[in-house]
């Protein structure tokens, strides 16, 4: 039982994810998009598009060991995912001038 994700990068870059289990976890998930994305991780978070629920960031702070199912997520399904900056990450790090 698995689904599919297209990821679109901060860049703006399509790609698709395929045969993601249903039971994979949060952290499975951005271990898959990692090598995708071109920013460093940590730089950014993913947002789950859920037809009829709407936008769900995935945060790496609480999210990471709930498995993708718990989102809705279901089996043979395509979802779409987005690459998003993580302000908290850019707060605390970006250099002001």
């Amino acid at each position: 039982m698995s689904c599919s994700y297209q990821v679109k990068t901060l860049k703006g870059q399509l790609q698709v994810i395929s045969d993601i289990p249903l039971d994979a976890t949060v952290r499975e998930l951005y271990q898959a998009v990692a090598p995708i994305e071109s920013s460093p991780i940590g730089k950014w978070k993913l947002m789950l598009m859920l037809p009829g629920k709407g936008p769900k960031t995935l945060k790496p702070s609480t999210d990471l060991d709930k498995q993708m199912v718990e989102f809705g997520v279901q089996q043979d399904g395509e979802y779409r995912i987005e690459v998003i900056l993580d302000m908290g990450a850019c707060h605390t790090t970006c250099k002001r001038f």
